[in-house]
């Protein structure tokens, strides 16, 4: 009798926050990967997730529910359904949990969310549903005893957000900055914190101003989602900027006239 000794390590990618990109083992979520809905309590509320087999042979997939919280350190936690403290996971009921798509064929996952019947609900509550194509090596024998195998998991992020109506504060809490230097690049690295109850989509950016109050330029970084209790980190690229002392002046813009700012005190180069 053998004993067979091998080791299987599992390489997960995930996509969550892009709606174009490359299929995954040729399969695709259409439209988009929010699924934004403004709801009330003790209220019912449908949509569905379609789903593109555009390979030339039958692909399965694996569908289930998570939790997910976002830190600007690049920590990202995937927790289980129902634990984060504004988790709408338990409301949700879907159908199928496993299906297989046909070749350019597609299928549909059918989903129901069941808001409590609560005047507690107020702000922002999320989720996410994984989509993740099961590969065709787990169909394939065992590996040779002795052996390393690696296999890559890919998986698709569906968020589920739920406002209700548009209750909920709305805050951001400025919690670090810091000057870099990435190779031969200077970069100004500034965290904020979601410290409200409706999630926000800041639009940031920094000013510099010299010594002598003259502005030197303005810097922009891309837009992200913050969730509340949750934290983004902004880029700011200050290459170009001549070394000296300058006044910071950073704005998150969240629209609806809530408008962030802080001010530092920033030495470039030196």
């Amino acid at each position: 009798m053998f004993k067979k000794l091998y080791s299987l390590v599992f390489i997960m990618f995930f996509m969550i926050f892009s709606s174009a990109f490359a299929g995954i083992e040729g399969i695709f979520v259409e439209g988009g990967l929010t699924h934004e809905f403004t709801i009330e309590p003790g209220k019912t509320y449908n949509g569905k997730i379609v789903i593109r087999n555009e390979g030339n042979k039958q692909k399965g997939i694996r569908v289930y529910k998570t939790d997910y919280l976002m830190y600007a350190d690049g920590k990202n936690i995937y927790g289980e359904p129902g634990t984060a403290p504004r988790s709408c996971a338990n409301w949700i009921t879907y159908t199928p949990s496993r299906t297989m798509i046909k070749p350019n064929s597609e299928t549909e996952i059918m989903y129901t969310i069941n808001v409590p019947d609560s005047a507690n609900l107020t702000g922002t509550y999320w989720c996410i549903f994984m989509i993740e194509p099961i590969p065709d090596n787990l169909l394939e024998p065992e590996l040779p005893e002795k052996k390393i195998g690696v296999r890559v998991k890919w998986r698709y992020g569906v968020q589920v957000v739920l406002n209700v109506g548009d209750t909920g504060t709305r805050n951001l809490k400025f919690i670090g900055t810091e000057l870099i230097k990435d190779k031969d690049k200077k970069i100004l690295q500034v965290d904020i914190e979601n410290t409200g109850e409706q999630w926000l989509k800041p639009v940031v950016w920094v000013e510099l101003y010299k010594e002598d109050g003259t502005l030197q330029g303005k810097y922009s970084s891309i837009v992200m989602r913050c969730y509340p209790g949750t934290s983004i980190r902004h880029k700011f690229n200050l290459t170009d900027v001549p070394d000296g002392t300058y006044k910071a002046l950073i704005i998150a813009d969240c629209g609806e006239d809530d408008l962030f700012g802080v001010n530092y005190t920033l030495e470039v180069g030196k």
